[in-house]
């Protein structure tokens, strides 16, 4: 079953329909009486491994949870007038609820009003909003920080210089990040930032960023990158300066380039974040609310630090999830 929308261009359009038929078997009562709900689902971008695994992860709790999923993203992160658009076009299909993931933090009160007006419940996804309080589903990005920041303590000495690359200045989700990052980087008192730079999440940005970084700093020790496309970005530039040995990495999100990154030595830390996990939970915490059950306002993810010492076990743990999710 496809719905269609306002909006031509640079929207996919995903509508998953489960139905039940003599050959899917006999369902218990439970599942017979359940009802099915319309959930619009709306996010950052689907341009990294991040974003689709997530999108896996809401394909499968629709499944799950007998849901018809409406999916739109803009170009990419930094379209912010292109998902504002989105979201008032979303509201014209009026689902039951919304999972907002939005690419402008400090800019959703008036979103959130209007699907108000409309009796939608909107939940925050992987990203806060930062104007209007949502119920929150995602990794909790403040520890993401510091699970970081106490990794640097451990590979560098005292007085080694740190930078930052972070992503788009309004998203919640890296400031977070850079502020769990910095606080515990004071509370420990042994390293130093020098600066944070802005690469809005994307690959050749992270290089050039990295490239400014390095000759503002030749002797930085240490760059913390908030998403894993960042990181890598921030790896190619150190290898093509041949610093690669030189200057530790850390990265965040789970993604099979950054994971080889870490195996290989180039990536020194990956803080995961299960997008398939954020997108199942976000699903089954929204099902939930429209049933009438309680939810809490923040449903966390588990977030861990890989390095070379456990990324085989991590490895074949996921790709054991990654085969039962086919």
């Amino acid at each position: 079953m496809f719905r269609k929308t306002g909006i031509g261009i640079l929207i996919l359009l995903c509508i998953f329909a489960v139905f039940m038929t003599a050959g899917c078997g006999t369902r218990n009562p439970s599942e017979q009486e359940q009802k099915k709900y319309t959930i619009g689902v709306l996010v950052k971008a689907m341009n990294s491994q991040h974003w689709m695994e997530m999108r896996s992860g809401i394909q499968d709790a629709a499944l799950r949870y007998q849901a018809d999923i409406i999916l739109l993203y803009p170009e990419d992160e930094t379209k912010i007038e292109q998902q504002r658009i989105m979201f008032y076009d979303l509201l014209e299909s009026e689902p039951d609820a919304i999972l907002f993931a939005p690419c402008d933090s400090d800019h959703c009160k008036d979103l959130i009003e209007r699907a108000e007006e409309k009796n939608i419940k909107v939940f925050a996804l992987d990203t806060r909003a930062r104007d209007v309080e949502l119920a929150y589903i995602g990794a909790d990005n403040y520890r993401i920080g510091q699970l970081a920041a106490q990794q640097f303590n451990r590979l560098l000495k005292a007085g080694d210089q740190i930078g930052v690359i972070t992503g788009v200045k309004t998203q919640m989700s890296h400031i977070e990040r850079v502020q769990g990052f910095l606080d515990q980087i004071e509370k420990d008192g042994r390293l130093k930032v020098e600066q944070i730079r802005y690469a809005d999440s994307d690959f050749k940005q992270s290089m050039r960023e990295t490239a400014a970084l390095l000759t503002e700093y030749p002797s930085l020790a240490g760059i913390f990158c908030t998403s894993a496309v960042m990181g890598l970005g921030a790896m190619e530039e150190c290898r093509a300066e041949f610093l690669s040995y030189n200057i530790d990495i850390i990265a965040v999100d789970t993604q099979d380039d950054a994971l080889s990154a870490v195996r290989n030595g180039m990536i020194q830390g990956l803080v995961t974040q299960d997008g398939y996990e954020v997108g199942y939970k976000a699903v089954e915490t929204a099902v939930k609310s429209l049933s009438g059950q309680s939810v809490p306002m923040n449903t966390y993810v588990d977030t861990k630090m890989l390095t070379r010492i456990n990324i085989d076990e991590f490895m074949n743990n996921y790709l054991e999830r990654g085969g039962e999710n086919d």
